[in-house]
């Protein structure tokens, strides 16, 4: 597609997810005969799709759509009649606020909860999941600075979950740092200070190391 910003690999080794900003859709790629399996198309203008993370059973693909403020979920089971269909569409950000623009995103399989980069409120916003009952709640935010102090803005684009789970981390572009928070409480620790306007972050699968783009 045009302008492909976002990809994720899943979890079961299938397929790989492809987000389009231009094109405003996503692709579903068979990694074993890197072929287009299917193009979904997301149906809001000016969506923006950015940023991809899929649930540790492979089955939900959750999507930024940076232009719109939201973050949708497709259903990614080849058994079920809504296969490649949107099936929850969360707003995130603070309602009357500039825009939050959505852009990273991660699933933590442990706690079931997905953490959304809002670059525009310098925030992660965090989304509780049911994976039974696929149902999906925006349950709250972690704040990367102090609203009562005057600050420069931080920017966090990229949003990171090690294997074990225990610690999120969040790039912050506008600060050349990567912030680390708990998952269970959520409160913010010693952040890793990296290079100039750090963007993506990604993690060995032993969770040893995370590797951040600059």
């Amino acid at each position: 597609g045009n302008g492909p910003v976002g990809v994720v690999a899943l979890p079961d080794g299938r397929s790989l997810y492809e987000a389009n900003q231009t094109s405003n859709n996503v692709m579903d790629i068979d990694t074993a005969s890197n072929t287009v399996i299917a193009t979904l198309p997301i149906p809001f203008l000016n969506a923006q799709p950015t940023g991809l993370a899929a649930s540790g059973d492979s089955r939900l693909i959750f999507l930024t759509l940076k232009g719109t403020d939201q973050v949708v979920v497709i259903l990614n089971d080849p058994t079920s009649p809504a296969f490649h269909t949107i099936i929850a569409v969360l707003g995130v950000g603070t309602e009357g606020a500039p825009a939050a623009e959505p852009t990273g995103i991660a699933f933590a399989p442990v706690s079931s909860t997905v953490y959304v980069a809002l670059p525009g409120e310098d925030a992660v916003a965090t989304i509780d999941v049911d994976l039974a009952g696929l149902t999906f709640t925006v349950s709250g935010t972690i704040e990367l600075v102090d609203a009562t102090v005057m600050a420069p803005p931080t920017r966090p684009v990229g949003v990171g979950v090690g294997p074990n789970c225990n610690f999120v981390h969040i790039t912050k572009s506008g600060a050349a740092e990567v912030a680390v928070a708990d998952t269970i409480n959520h409160e913010l620790t010693s952040p890793v200070f990296v290079g100039t306007t750090p963007r993506e972050i990604a993690f060995t699968t032993d969770g040893a190391f995370a590797y951040v783009t600059n």
